[in-house]
């Protein structure tokens, strides 16, 4: 090959590069709005209204808040791998929770989520905004799942649940119907659970595990953390003023209580 055709070849596969990584970065860049859920296609089968059908791998931004109707959920993942940036905005659903802890008491009827992956959907992550007032819960997710930076209030069941080989962290639970944060292990750190109607953090049954690391439980109407497994290991956690017992366990034996715990202002 001479030279010239050479260069040619470079430059046309230059091309082809930069066309793909053109096209993923419209995909990685793709925006949801309340318009585009009222109108449908945002992803391919996704009809109009909610919830919002997400059917492709790839990133997905809101740029407004959403607002759902009752009984509805706002987002569908029916596809792995997908990232969702709340992007500082809040998805509301109709639900409503008066009262604290053991005195949570919610509204609504119905079995919708917030943000749902389908049953099979692995690898969804959902960061930076807020869920709240869902019948099921605000994110109820598959294994190897990741939830950051994300506030659910409100929800009648749950506000988060993930599967195994998960990750929840810097988020804030609080005064949802059932429990805040329900995990089947990996690990939940920096988070508060507060006000809940049952459990702060509840783990139950991981096949390898978890850490619950530098949590604060309080004011949850039951348990703050909640170790109904084995092989839990709590790190550096506080936990304060719940209804019967601050951290629980159903098998401490083959659990480690770390040194570092706090429990009311003192040693767990």
């Amino acid at each position: 090959m001479n030279h010239s055709l050479q260069n040619l070849s470079l430059t046309a596969l230059a091309t082809i590069a930069l066309a793909a990584f053109a096209g993923s970065s419209a995909h990685a860049q793709a925006t949801i709005d309340q318009n585009k859920a009222v109108n449908g296609s945002v992803t391919p089968g996704d009809a109009p209204g909610f919830p919002i059908t997400l059917s492709q791998r790839g990133s997905y931004k809101l740029t407004g808040n959403l607002v759902v109707p009752a009984a509805t959920g706002a987002i569908l993942v029916t596809a792995s791998d997908v990232s969702i940036d709340l992007n500082g905005f809040t998805i509301t659903g109709a639900n409503t929770c008066s009262g604290y802890g053991a005195t949570v008491a919610c509204k609504n009827t119905g079995s919708a989520a917030g943000i749902e992956a389908a049953a099979g959907v692995t690898d969804v992550q959902v960061r930076n905004g807020t869920v709240d007032g869902f019948e099921k819960a605000g994110l109820w997710l598959n294994q190897r799942s990741t939830v950051e930076r994300v506030k659910s209030r409100f929800n009648k069941g749950y506000a988060i649940v993930v599967r195994a080989d998960s990750s929840v962290g810097n988020s804030l639970v609080e005064r949802n119907g059932i429990a805040g944060v329900y995990s089947e292990g990996g690990l939940v750190f920096d988070t508060i659970a507060s006000g809940n109607g049952s459990y702060g953090i509840v783990v139950a049954n991981p096949a390898d595990g978890a850490l619950l690391r530098n949590n604060v439980a309080t004011h949850n109407g039951i348990h703050g953390l909640s170790g109904q497994a084995i092989r839990i290991t709590y790190m550096d956690n506080q936990a304060n003023k719940n209804g019967q017992q601050n951290i629980a366990s159903g098998n401490l034996a083959t659990s480690a209580l770390l040194p570092g715990n706090v429990c009311n202002g003192g040693a767990c």
